[in-house]
């Protein structure tokens, strides 16, 4: 009688665990999620992430980073940086940010999500969603 408890009882436990999910395995991406990207590979490969959905965490350098030309959208454009490579963002700020005087929050560590674009010039720049 006890080897056919035991046995129920291992067959059980091994059944619940077929089922179950480990704590650790992250949930799988839905289409919806946005990509954790680096600027370094957009600005390389900007067609590769046209119109798609990213999450950016960068320094906010507001109007004065080292973005070269002219802001794609509008004079309100943004900059924001990481490492040595700059982007131009379109959108509201984030909280706690200004470029206008005084300005707030310069060298503060921000994420922008939103969709790679390209300017009239075909530089890559991401508009907040």
């Amino acid at each position: 009688m006890k080897i056919i408890f035991v046995v129920l009882l291992i067959s059980l436990i091994a059944e619940g665990c077929q089922n179950s999910t480990p704590q650790d395995t992250p949930p799988e991406a839905t289409a919806t999620e946005m990509k954790q990207v680096t600027l370094s590979v957009i600005l390389q490969h900007p067609q590769d992430f046209l119109s798609q959905d990213v999450t950016i965490e960068g320094i906010f350098t507001g109007w004065s980073g080292r973005c070269h030309g002219a802001p794609p959208k509008t004079r309100s454009d943004w900059m924001l940086e990481q490492k040595n490579h700059c982007i131009y963002v379109s959108g509201p700020m984030p909280k706690g940010t200004s470029a206008q005087p005084p300005e707030k929050g310069i060298g503060k560590v921000v994420h922008v999500h939103g969709v790679v674009l390209l300017d009239l010039e075909k530089r890559p720049y991401i508009e907040v969603k």
